[in-house]
């Protein structure tokens, strides 16, 4: 096969140079026909030159036009996708893999001539444009960065509730923060022309997960709300957005905010979107899709419900959920050894604390009732079957509390409080081991209480107490900061 090639390109080179010999000899007796031949290729090769920079720049501008089009969603999927690694690297995988899903899927299908087949190809394969349109995508992101209100600043939850509320005032609503306790999950009320809305705001390191939703919809039915949201500068996790989806909860990114009453106006087709594809899959497939995402282990149990699944189904969600809550810890001790910080003051500090230890009081409360209520709740009555969908929906409700701890640390680590705070501050630390430590020992009674069923026992009872030490010392030493002012 390679003798046939090497002969054929020999031939071809040859022909090549018997021509070149003929075009002399001709252009030795003909030299004004040569010339006339010569100005023809250099008018034939600038025609050629300029139709291709003029080709190349269309389909610079179409692209520079796509992407601007798309500017603000590729801005949010910044936001979402770049995150500190478990060195406090910036990791960005995903905000590059989403680029590229932007270029392959969206781009180049509204390019010029992208109908055509073989123009698609060569779109898909220029490993140089496509660095050109990362290198647009960058200064689009960059450029949104700069008008866009970007509460990236934002270090604390309650400042981000306050954010959220002045969005809406802007937009002609009456909004008003809840101060943190006796809001039954809502953060900010907003009234406008007779419709009331609740929002639920999460400034989240990680995905936020159904907890929110629920608290979102529990503070619509208490306030008799016309619609309930959650805010967050992260993403969801699939069972938020399930969740949302059968709760009619719109999930929302903090830059919604900017443009609250367009969001509104399109809120009805991505819940159409969600019915239908629920109603085609059925209940079964819904089940199984969900546990998927739990592992294999989880989705046996849900699968092949052998004796005491349920219970050795809350002992795997449990276990599986304390690996990454003890890694998220550890982060912690990370972010506290830096030195960078943002100052508080005075007024500003005894406001952040005050209203977070009652917020986490109120939390703790509730991550109780879930373990001593809720997920005894969810086995269900002895004799009958358990409902594994609530039994999920109830860990991960226990393990949003958790974050919420950890999350509060996170953020108490990147402030440097007032002198007159700092016995306060001190009083924080470990507040999110503390939760984890809680739901560890949860996870411990339940294992131990399902060996003894194995072992032929007919009782199961595990309650413990969702104790936080630390809010009980913030609060003393916030009383004696009050009494010393």
């Amino acid at each position: 096969m390679s003798s046939g090639r090497d002969n054929a390109l020999g031939c071809l080179v040859l022909l090549g140079l018997v021509g070149c010999v003929m075009f002399y000899n001709w252009a030795s007796e003909h030299p004004v026909g040569a010339l006339l031949v010569g100005l023809a290729i250099v008018v034939a090769l600038v025609a050629f030159a300029a139709n291709y920079a003029e080709r190349k720049q269309e389909v610079s501008k179409a692209a520079k036009s796509i992407v601007q089009k798309h500017a603000k969603a590729l801005r949010r999927r910044r936001d979402q996708t770049v995150f500190f690694g478990a060195y406090q690297e910036v990791n960005i995988d995903r905000w590059i893999k989403e680029k590229e899903h932007f270029y392959r899927n969206v781009l180049i299908f509204d390019l010029p001539g992208a109908r055509d087949p073989a123009t698609l190809l060569k779109y898909e394969s220029d490993k140089d444009f496509e660095a050109f349109c990362f290198d647009l995508i960058e200064d689009a992101v960059r450029r949104e960065d700069d008008v866009v209100d970007d509460p990236g600043d934002i270090v604390d939850p309650i400042d981000f509730e306050r954010w959220c509320a002045e969005q809406l005032r802007v937009q002609g609503w009456e909004a008003r923060t809840t101060k943190g306790s006796g809001d039954q999950g809502a953060d900010v009320i907003a009234d406008r022309e007779g419709v009331r809305v609740v929002l639920q705001c999460k400034l989240y390191s990680k995905a936020v997960g159904n907890k929110a939703v629920q608290e979102a919809y529990a503070a619509m039915q208490f306030e008799g709300a016309d619609l309930a949201c959650v805010v967050t500068n992260a993403a969801y996790t699939k069972a938020a957005r399930a969740l949302a989806g059968q709760t009619g909860v719109l999930l929302l990114h903090r830059d919604d905010m900017l443009d609250f009453d367009e969001v509104l106006g399109g809120r009805d087709e991505p819940d159409e979107i969600d019915d239908s594809s629920e109603s085609d899959k059925g209940p079964i497939e819904d089940t199984a899709e969900i546990f998927a995402r739990e592992g294999d282990k989880a989705l046996e149990l849900v699968s092949s419900r052998p004796r005491l699944w349920e219970f050795l189904l809350v002992e795997e969600l449990l276990r599986s959920r304390l690996a990454s809550l003890k890694d998220e810890a550890k982060d912690i001790d990370r972010i506290r050894a830096r030195r960078s910080r943002k100052k508080y003051g005075l007024a500003r500090y005894l406001e952040f604390s005050g209203e977070m230890v009652a917020k986490l009081g109120e939390q703790a409360q509730r991550a109780m009732t879930c373990i001593n209520d809720d997920i005894p709740a969810a086995l269900g009555p002895p004799g009958t079957p358990a409902d594994p969908a609530q039994l999920l929906q109830a860990v991960e409700t226990l393990e949003g509390y958790v974050l919420e701890a950890l999350d509060f640390e996170m953020e108490v680590a990147r402030i440097e409080p007032p002198e007159a705070f700092r016995a306060v501050h001190e009083t924080f630390t470990g507040i999110g081991a503390a939760a984890v430590t809680v739901l560890e020992a949860f996870a411990d009674r339940w294992s131990a209480a399902l060996r003894a069923l194995e072992d032929g026992s007919r009782e199961f009872d595990v309650h413990v107490k969702f104790e936080l030490p630390q809010l009980t010392r913030a609060a003393d030493e916030l009383e004696k900061v009050n009494i010393g002012t």
